[in-house]
């Protein structure tokens, strides 16, 4: 098995900030945790005191957003880990190459959407370039996976939805139709809707 998962870290900026994200996942079994809101500048490699790697992405300004992954040791036993590639503030990819040559390419999405605060232009223009990335991992004979915070809410599923599985909490808003419209065109599905939760964790966020 190889355990994948996503995380909105909150911010990471700080030294204080980053031992508590280190020592939080301590807790977690995984080999790769895609990050939002890491919230530091510059796109780096960092190797934490436990041997986890932090690839992660620039942000529009100080403080604000960030992508990346956190990458544990366990990761490279199964795969090579390559290409980790910013494709702006709000999306970057990682590949892992399987060492069984019969198993496929995935190539991983850390995402962070625009908030509601941003105009729907914006979030037009984010999904747009996913929909570019998604093009180029079938030219590169990638099998793609979208992680990440999408600040949509998804709901129950609709009429002609194949990317929504039997576990749905609350009604669809904007964008939300917009994200299940990019899964069904790509025939997707939404993980989180596969698997009934908690009540504490149907929603991340609210407004």
């Amino acid at each position: 098995l190889f355990y994948i998962c996503c995380l909105n870290a909150r911010s990471i900026a700080t030294s204080p900030r980053l031992h508590l994200f280190e020592e939080a996942i301590r807790k977690i079994k995984f080999d790769v945790i895609a990050l939002s809101e890491v919230k530091r500048t510059g796109k780096k490699i960092v190797t934490l005191s436990s041997g986890i790697k932090l690839f992660h992405s620039t942000t529009e300004r100080q403080n604000c957003g960030g992508v990346g992954f956190a990458v544990n040791s366990s990761a490279h036993e199964k795969y090579n880990i390559k290409n980790f590639h910013v494709v702006s503030p709000r999306i970057c990819s990682l590949d892992l190459l399987p060492k069984n040559k019969q198993q496929p390419k995935v190539r991983l999405f850390s995402l962070y959407a625009p908030t509601t605060s941003y105009a729907d232009e914006v979030y037009d223009v984010f999904l747009n370039t996913i929909d570019v990335e998604l093009r180029r991992c079938r030219v590169d004979r990638f099998c793609p996976m979208l992680m990440g915070d999408w600040n949509a809410r998804i709901g129950n599923a609709n009429t002609g939805d194949t990317c929504i599985g039997p576990v749905t909490f609350g009604q669809r808003n904007k964008r939300g139709q917009l994200v299940a419209e990019l899964a069904n065109h790509w025939r997707f599905k939404i993980f989180n809707t596969l698997f009934k939760k908690p009540v504490n964790r149907l929603w991340t966020w609210r407004n």
